[in-house]
């Protein structure tokens, strides 16, 4: 338990890390433009881009994460048993506690200093400050998302619903299919067909529409989980799609 627990902030700790980084960057860029046109943009502004930042950049670094199978960097996996499993009303604190804390410190912080940065930025003139203001809406927001990719994840996947245990679920893979689709569509479009000539000189090309078919495949990939609580016995079944390219 203690080693799902570390590895789960762990995971919160590198989401909010990669998702501060662009989002101190693009509200810097966003600055840096409007001053070159003479604008100033209000704090608020920039405070609402660096969360959107973080935001979309939360979300695909932990969509993509999943996508092409990197969850295990973050989430333990199916075949994560405790000994002693603990009921939902107390895993459930525990798994998002970290997501809980590092937002719940960001968001306190933003909103507890935001009048003092601001008071230092409009005195000293100094753009350095304004990074200040970017850190906590950045971190607040990454960890929100952490938050819902936890416990969707845990829930989904590590609670049994006769029991109610969490961590006792043994999953095994019992059946991988890659499945192959292929369609055809049709394009139009105009090209060079030809040309007109008169006594050995080009006068004009001549185009038309023309329509080619062209082909699309694509590949998912399918993984069938089967398993069974440790601790009352129900049987699962779970499957889930892994990838597609």
């Amino acid at each position: 338990m203690p080693k799902i627990l570390f590895k789960i902030f762990a995971g919160c700790l590198l989401t909010a890390v990669v998702a501060t980084i662009v989002s101190v960057i693009v509200p810097w860029a966003v600055l840096f433009v409007m001053s070159m046109i003479g604008k100033e943009p209000a704090p608020i502004t920039l405070i609402i881009v660096a969360a959107a930042t973080s935001a979309v950049v939360s979300a695909f670094w932990l969509i993509g994460a999943s996508a092409i199978k990197w969850f295990n960097w973050m989430f333990c996996g199916e075949k994560a048993c405790v000994k002693h499993p603990p009921h939902a009303a107390i895993g459930m604190p525990l798994v998002i506690f970290a997501p809980l804390a590092l937002g719940g410190c960001a968001a306190w912080l933003g909103w507890t200093y935001y009048g003092e940065i601001v008071s230092v930025i409009e005195s000293s003139q100094n753009f350095h400050y304004f990074t200040l203001l970017f850190l906590p809406p950045a971190l607040t927001v990454s960890q929100i998302c952490c938050l819902f990719a936890v416990a969707i994840h845990y829930g989904v996947w590590q609670i049994c619903p006769r029991c109610g245990r969490m961590f006792c679920i043994g999953h095994s893979l019992t059946e991988y299919r890659d499945v192959t689709d292929t369609k055809y569509k049709k394009k139009t479009r105009k090209e060079k067909v030809g040309s007109i000539s008169y006594k050995g000189k080009k006068i004009a090309d001549v185009e038309a529409n023309v329509t080619r078919i062209q082909k699309e495949t694509t590949n998912t990939e399918y993984e069938d989980f089967k398993g069974y609580c440790m601790h009352c016995g129900r049987e699962h079944r779970k499957g889930s799609k892994i990838s597609i390219g």
